[in-house]
């Protein structure tokens, strides 16, 4: 009966790790979904919106000018973008927590399951343990009364000898 708890409780174990890795996975896809879904759309966004502005800006300077002013500002908004990443990556920084939260309650949740079968095989063991000391016991009883008529041996010998 108890092996049979102690066969169930591994099963659902394994289980749990198998929740886990899926869980894992599918979490994992997700934020990489996310992730490159979020970062096109927002650079494609902000990129037509940086660079109407900027070419606004400049109309009033000279035209020779502008040209090569406008290299220049292609540069800087790759600096931006750079800038926008980051803050992009707070984000990804923000979900990877989350996972990592997330995993390490399941952690737990399989640590506590690990150690009821720890505990449930320790009670299966103390209860062996116990019998084997109250064999143990007996039969110690047993020798220790054979030895206490051994040290009468002589005595016991004169008996027998008689």
């Amino acid at each position: 009966m108890l092996l049979l708890l102690l066969l169930l409780l591994l099963l659902l174990l394994l289980l749990l790790l198998l929740l886990l890795l899926l869980l894992l996975v599918l979490l994992l896809l997700l934020l990489l979904l996310l992730y490159h879904h979020h970062h096109h759309h927002h650079h494609h966004h902000h990129h037509h919106h940086h660079h109407h502005h900027h070419h606004h800006h400049h109309h009033h300077h000279h035209h020779h000018h502008h040209h090569h002013h406008h290299h220049h500002h292609h540069h800087h908004h790759h600096h931006h973008h750079h800038h926008h990443h980051h803050h992009h990556h707070h984000l990804l920084l923000l979900l990877l927590l989350l996972l990592l939260l997330l995993l390490l309650l399941l952690l737990l949740l399989l640590l506590l399951l690990l150690l009821l079968l720890l505990l449930l095989l320790l009670l299966l063991l103390l209860q062996l343990l116990l019998l084997l000391l109250l064999l143990l016991l007996q039969h110690h009883h047993h020798h220790h009364h054979h030895h206490r008529h051994h040290h009468h041996h002589h005595h016991h010998h004169h008996h027998r000898s008689q």
